[in-house]
């Protein structure tokens, strides 16, 4: 029988860590899932961040070898 949406919400309400493991073994088909596990995710303006620091330093590059050109 299937949990109710109370039941449900009630259990994953508690539930401070999620990870997944799987393991690959060549052979016959044998499929399991424990430990389920899910990390952080960074947020948007981290990786906006990341790659704004990325461009800037590839600029600050080509304007030095610009300027040893000249």
């Amino acid at each position: 029988m299937a949990p109710t949406a109370t039941e449900f919400q009630s259990i994953l309400g508690n539930i401070t860590q999620l990870q997944i493991n799987a393991e690959f073994i060549t052979g016959p088909d044998n499929t399991r899932l424990d430990d389920v596990i899910l990390g952080a995710v960074p947020e948007p303006q981290t990786w906006l961040m990341l790659g704004l620091g990325l461009g800037l330093g590839v600029l600050v590059v080509a304007a030095r070898k610009r300027a040893q050109l000249c």
